[in-house]
């Protein structure tokens, strides 16, 4: 990822690891953390909340969920 992305994560106890923060340091990236119990303020839960959305009127459709998942996540990523 290019030097200077941010990269957000809620206060998960392995998001805070010496690792982690070695690893996002070495890539020269900005880390931010989220409040404590905010999950309506992290992005991922946008996005699945639009990937389920846009699956639960096509599941009867697929017998492959990993295809049906698949097609949503690339439409998505498509569409920005």
């Amino acid at each position: 990822m290019p030097h200077g992305t941010t990269i957000v994560m809620d206060n998960a106890t392995f998001h805070k690891t010496p690792k982690t923060k070695e690893l996002i340091d070495n890539a020269r990236c900005r880390l931010l953390y989220l409040p404590t119990y905010s999950p309506d303020l992290n992005p991922i839960e946008h996005c699945w909340n639009t990937i389920k959305s846009r699956l639960r009127p096509l599941m009867h459709k697929y017998t492959d969920l990993q295809l049906l998942v698949g097609n949503t996540i690339m439409e998505i990523y498509h569409s920005f």
